[in-house]
């Protein structure tokens, strides 16, 4: 859940800063929003699918 939340932060801060015209960003932030993002959602819907079995 903490994973899917920094990438979701990430990706917000990205779009905020486009909105106002930027349009260098650190590639950190790039890495962090492109990785994060999608490894917390796939975690996120692994643990469900396990607990879900586990009934």
């Amino acid at each position: 859940m903490a994973l899917f939340a920094v990438g979701l932060l990430a990706f917000v801060v990205i779009f905020g800063l486009y909105a106002t015209g930027h349009a260098e960003l650190p590639v950190w932030l790039n890495m962090v929003a492109g990785l994060c993002l999608p490894a917390g959602l796939a975690l996120g819907v692994f643990a469900l699918v396990r607990k879900g079995r586990r009934r």
